[in-house]
């Protein structure tokens, strides 16, 4: 947003290794508010509101909040603990992969009642996901791996708990 001093917010909060070893723990948070361009940004965003809906009236506000942050902070961690020290990293794909994972535990488990249609809307988002993963450059496979198996644990951990 050209009204906001972006290049200050980008350089203090996205996620850098280097730093983070250096104690801005911080920056396992917030890279998930942090976005590199406007497609980066347009695609995250689309994620959460075609899914977000759905999970959330499932798991209710806490959980859902709760299932974003650990698996956007499961990604970040994973990104420092397995990346060079060199590495940036920003976006919160980490977190949409655990939203994904989460609400695929719930439909093979088939414990909640999900129509046809938003099973296929949300394979359609795997499907991109999972291309994207795969052929697009500078994509951080580490943060969707993690964020995808944190989202297959809450969710694994939600259904105990019901």
């Amino acid at each position: 947003m050209p009204f906001i001093p972006h290049q200050s917010l980008y350089k203090n909060l996205v996620g850098v290794n280097l730093y983070i070893s250096e104690g801005d723990v911080w920056r396992l948070l917030t890279p998930m508010f942090i976005h590199l361009n406007f497609a980066h940004f347009f695609y995250n965003t689309l994620s959460i509101v075609i899914m977000g809906p759905l999970i959330e009236s499932i798991l209710g506000k806490c959980k859902f909040a709760l299932l974003y942050l650990l698996s956007g902070l499961a990604g970040n961690s994973a990104t420092f603990i397995f990346l060079p020290l060199t590495y940036t990293h920003a976006g919160s794909s980490g977190a949409i992969f655990g939203l994904l994972g989460c609400f695929i535990l719930f439909v093979l488990k088939k414990k909640f009642y999900v129509s046809k249609q938003n099973q296929v809307i949300l394979l359609l988002i795997l499907g991109i996901s999972a291309f994207m993963t795969i052929f697009e450059t500078d994509i951080n496979v580490t943060a969707h791996t993690a964020g995808l198996f944190t989202g297959l644990l809450c969710g694994w951990l939600f259904l105990k708990s019901k």
